[in-house]
């Protein structure tokens, strides 16, 4: 009994640990909305015309990154199979480059590219700013 009871108020520390740090997407999206805004120093128009195109690009590139996932995870059962996985993921990553390529074009038609350089700059810092906190939070 004294077993079963310890059992279950570990469960719910454990719970209760993993729901104080949930990922909220829409959170994690306006932090690194406002943090590109104010590390490359955009203006309201430059912000208001960039991040929908930024939003879009991130978008497409997310679902090809839950594909790649897919296939990063799986485990082939034969040498043909681990071939075409490897090849998918390749074209996987060049049409994930594409898509960045042709969206940076639009972006750059947008603001201009030193401003767009301050926001690549921004947005890789956040990120890595971002899941080093997370992980110390772990």
């Amino acid at each position: 009994m004294k077993r079963i009871f310890i059992i279950t108020i570990a469960c719910v520390c454990a719970i209760s640990l993993f729901a104080q740090h949930k990922f909220d997407p829409e959170k994690f999206k306006a932090e690194l909305h406002q943090y590109i805004v104010t590390s490359a120093k955009l203006t309201e128009q430059e912000s208001a015309k960039l991040l929908p195109i930024y939003d879009e690009m991130m978008t497409k590139q997310r679902a090809l990154h839950d594909q790649l996932r897919k296939l990063q995870s799986s485990h082939p059962a034969n040498n043909n199979s681990a071939k075409k996985a490897i090849l998918e993921i390749d074209d996987l990553h060049i049409q994930i480059k594409q898509i960045e390529k042709n969206y940076h074009i639009k972006m750059l038609n947008v603001i201009s590219a030193m401003k767009l350089s301050e926001v690549l700059k921004a947005e890789r810092h956040f990120h890595r700013k971002y899941f080093r906190n997370a992980a110390k939070k772990r």
